[in-house]
């Protein structure tokens, strides 16, 4: 990440093409952000567009706009995301689904900057730094015929390369640390912080989602955590397929007892409710690193 870093601040300054990879949930906009912060364009707009979330029919009229009468429903000149951000950044994300019809636009577009709303004969030019972004192998799609070659290559001309979580995983405590002061001084509650066993916990998960289900993790738990303590490992519900792993004993104990803790007044009560004797009770507590953190 410190490479990626790097980069991204030796590259924010010029005009340059930027294709960002990665798996879904690794931040990809997040930097798309922070390159155009870090530019000379940083008082311009900055607009994304999802290409995959654009039926491809309309994606082109997303783009470069259109004339009133184009199309069906077209019933006044619209301005397209390049003409409406000149001076700033797009973000083009999930290139990898723009239809082929679209790309031939966009990779005119990236050689002359000129736009033509759909349905017009007249073009202007527009001032817009791209950026791109993608979750797919468009090496993969470029040999199924899906992508173009020379867009590829185009939008390639710098590629910034995000590693998953899971192969950064020093950044996790650090990513959900950030997330909990952010996310309790959204909802006005106190940061409750994390116990030894909650940061072991999230340091073995392997993220499939990323940071995307890290922070819906982090959010989550906070939510649902009873004021007063700290968020333990219990309270983080994470999906053990995502890891591909049972849960130990130890854990489903630790999770009954917090449970039970919780939801009773008494740690009498709390053990009648285990089907336990009271002193077993004291003695898992007091012997467990939750106990402990307790």
């Amino acid at each position: 990440m410190r490479r990626v870093v790097a980069l991204a601040h030796r590259v924010a300054p010029t005009n340059v093409t930027v294709l960002i990879e990665g798996e879904t949930g690794t931040g990809k906009e997040v930097i798309a952000r922070g390159l155009h912060r870090l530019s000379d364009r940083a008082d311009g707009p900055f607009i994304a567009l999802n290409c995959g979330a654009i039926p491809k029919e309309l994606l082109e009229s997303e783009l470069f706009g259109h004339v009133r009468g184009a199309f069906s429903g077209a019933n006044r000149d619209r301005k397209g995301m390049f003409a409406l951000a000149s001076g700033g950044t797009v973000f083009l994300d999930e290139i990898g689904e723009m239809p082929q019809d679209a790309q031939v636009r966009l990779l005119r577009f990236l050689d002359d900057h000129r736009v033509r709303p759909v349905g017009s004969e007249h073009e202007t030019q527009c001032d817009v730094r791209v950026l791109a972004a993608t979750n797919r192998n468009l090496d993969d799609l470029l040999r199924e015929g899906k992508f173009r070659d020379d867009l590829l290559y185009r939008l390639r001309h710098i590629a910034i390369d995000l590693p998953p979580l899971r192969e950064r995983r020093g950044d996790v405590e650090l990513i959900a640390k950030y997330v909990l002061e952010k996310e309790a001084e959204a909802h006005n509650r106190a940061n409750p912080g994390f116990t030894d066993a909650a940061h072991e916990r999230l340091r073995a998960h392997d993220w499939p989602g990323n940071v995307r289900e890290l922070k819906a993790c982090v959010v989550r738990a906070l939510i649902m955590t009873p004021a007063g303590r700290p968020i333990d490992a219990g309270d983080l519900q994470l999906r053990r397929e995502g890891t591909r792993q049972l849960a130990t004993l130890e854990d489903v104990e630790r999770d009954a007892i917090r449970r039970a803790l919780s939801e009773e007044d008494t740690r009498e009560k709390a053990a009648k409710r285990l089907g336990i004797a009271a002193s077993t009770l004291y003695e898992k507590i007091k012997n467990t690193a939750w106990g402990r953190s307790r």
